[in-house]
């Protein structure tokens, strides 16, 4: 038995306190790797810094969430506006923590579908700026794939087949770039799909694709966007990926049963 679903519900609603915290912590950190992604620096050196003054930040202007909401969303030095977009990455990566801790308990996949959201954070952090996700993220993701067979050993034939569906998608890609003499998909989302099809599976793969498409499209309605302007889908994969981890297995398990 999973020792999280052991617990009273004091206990694990403290758990999932403590989830939700480090989330926070962990959603901090991605904003900055992602920022020296993009500004160069290397995320292992040096102090963060105001983006307008370049004034080195204190440990009481980096508490995640907090350090936001008391400043009112401006820098403590020069009183710049920060980009909601820190809080926001915050708020969502204390939040993914949570959900995985509830939805799985203790365990090695647990953890390493809570690496691989902080991975995914960082690269569509990095895609909102640039319009690419970095491959070497990309390699990161993609190893965590060895605990999964430290988890389910027997179960190494998921992890083969379940890039399929991008692989595919990737020959449909190539098609339609031929016809529309213009690039239809940006390469490092179907690398990205591939990732997510080797840790959620093929089924999940298929069902957040199709999920992540509605949501580029209500978005970039929302956003009023010309058809032929592109904008970053990494983003929209890692939204649908997240539902994916969270409710895919009981909505295929609910739609193979009707066969």
């Amino acid at each position: 038995m999973n020792f999280f679903y052991e617990c009273d519900a004091l206990t694990r609603a403290y758990i999932l306190l403590v989830a939700f915290v480090l989330g926070l912590a962990m959603g901090s950190f991605c904003n900055a790797w992602a920022f020296r992604i993009v500004n160069g620096g290397s995320v292992a050196k040096g102090r963060s810094r105001c983006p307008r003054c370049g004034h080195e930040l204190a440990a009481k202007d980096l508490v995640p969430l907090f350090s936001f909401l008391f400043l009112r969303g401006r820098c403590r030095y020069c009183k710049a506006k920060i980009a909601p977009r820190y809080l926001l990455a915050e708020l969502i990566s204390g939040l993914y923590y949570l959900s995985i801790v509830w939805a799985y308990g203790f365990s090695l996949e647990t953890i390493r579908l809570l690496l691989l959201g902080s991975i995914v954070l960082i690269m569509s952090l990095v895609d909102l700026d640039t319009m690419e996700l970095p491959d070497s993220l990309m390699i990161a993701a993609a190893m965590l794939s060895f605990i999964r067979l430290a988890e389910e050993p027997a179960n190494w034939h998921s992890m083969i087949i379940g890039p399929l569906p991008a692989i595919a998608l990737l020959g449909l890609v190539l098609i339609m770039d031929m016809l529309l003499k213009k690039e239809s998909m940006g390469g490092g989302d179907i690398k990205l799909l591939a990732v997510f099809g080797i840790h959620l599976g093929a089924a999940n793969c298929v069902l957040l694709l199709v999920l992540a498409r509605i949501l580029g499209l209500a978005a970039s309605a929302l956003a009023r966007r010309k058809k032929a302007e592109p904008f970053p889908f990494g983003p929209f994969l890692a939204a649908a990926a997240w539902f994916a981890a969270i409710f895919g297995r009981k909505i295929i398990e609910a739609y193979m049963s009707l066969f």
